[in-house]
């Protein structure tokens, strides 16, 4: 399964909290990776920056290509993170590509945070661990399997 990592931050945060953030999302990848989970990533150095969501930048071209290509898209919701970001929702919302926001149980969240609750094409789960929100994937992937398996034949008389 294809799983392109989406993330935008809050573009006023310290160089600092972004190493933090680019920490943490380089270890869920690494778990994704681990458990056999394409990545489809940017082919930029960091996995995020704080670049604002304009048409002037050249990655956000980049960005739908990302999308298009999974099968998945998820985005790690822990502070300095303002959600999927404006170029990566629209592209899974022209593409149809479903996508999950995970939201840390415990931690700090920004009020900026937008969460897409509700919508069809995204799923929001809360998480203690990093390896709790692979869980959730894995358990995708599962069913994505599973329903390939036991697609009926179809009989021509």
């Amino acid at each position: 399964m294809k799983i392109y990592v989406a993330m935008s931050l809050e573009g006023s945060i310290s160089a600092q909290k972004v190493l933090e953030f680019n920490r943490i999302a380089s270890q869920f990848i690494e778990l994704l990776e681990a458990h056999s989970f394409e990545i489809v990533n940017l082919d930029t150095p960091e996995v995020c920056s704080t670049v604002l969501d304009t048409s002037r930048d050249p990655r956000f071209a980049e960005i739908e290509k990302c999308v298009k290509t999974a099968d998945y898209v998820v985005c790690l919701c822990t502070s300095p993170s303002v959600g999927f970001g404006e170029v990566a929702w629209r592209a899974m919302q022209d593409f149809g590509v479903p996508g999950m926001q995970l939201v840390p149980e415990v931690g700090i969240i920004l009020p900026e945070l937008r969460l897409h609750i509700g919508h069809e094409l995204c799923s929001v789960k809360w998480y203690d661990l990093l390896p709790e929100a692979l869980n959730h994937l894995v358990k995708i992937r599962e069913k994505r399997e599973a329903t390939v398996k036991h697609i009926p034949m179809l009989q021509f008389c």
